[in-house]
């Protein structure tokens, strides 16, 4: 999710490919190909709803699990 939020904020990017990001991430192509059809739209709620998430995990006396 803070990929998306850096394409957001950073280049304005409002649109994310969930196919090439999954692959960017290290997915197999063989399962993001199942998504290539798919897509996220981003606005100012999405990204500060997810800087949100991201403050209060930071904040929490336990790990970020990836």
């Amino acid at each position: 999710m803070s990929l998306m939020v850096l394409l957001y904020r950073g280049s304005g990017i409002k649109e994310i490919h969930v196919g090439g990001l999954m692959r960017i991430l290290g997915i197999p192509n063989e399962q993001a190909a199942q998504h290539d059809n798919e897509t996220v739209t981003m606005d100012d709620r999405f990204a500060s709803h997810v800087e949100a998430m991201m403050a209060q995990d930071e904040s929490a006396d336990h790990p970020t699990l990836h």
